[in-house]
């Protein structure tokens, strides 16, 4: 590794009262911009979810202050996957797919 190498500084781009999350290790939550950031909202984050709690699917604008855009409403998720949701890469202008 170079001398002169550096990591970036982490930043929280998203704030309370609500949790937000994005999901599986095989996606990617940044649309090919990088302005654009996926996500999960939900109003707990102590107990595994049941069939009746759901998820907000949300856009953050990582260019307008953070803000969150949410998007959908899902009760087809868990901690680990999310929703699966992710860009869709064939898509020309920012398509995203998710378990619904």
């Amino acid at each position: 590794m170079s001398k002169n190498f550096s990591y970036p500084t982490p930043r929280a781009i998203t704030t309370g009262p609500r949790h937000h999350f994005f999901g599986y290790y095989d996606k990617f939550p940044w649309d090919a911009t990088g302005r654009y950031m996926l996500g999960l909202e939900t109003t707990f984050i102590h107990r595994p979810p049941t069939e009746d709690d759901s998820a907000v699917i949300g856009l953050i604008d990582l260019e307008d202050n953070n803000r969150w855009h949410p998007l959908d409403e899902t009760y087809a998720w868990n901690w680990q996957q999310g929703t699966m949701l992710q860009w869709l890469p064939t898509a020309p202008d920012r398509l995203i797919i998710y378990n619904y």
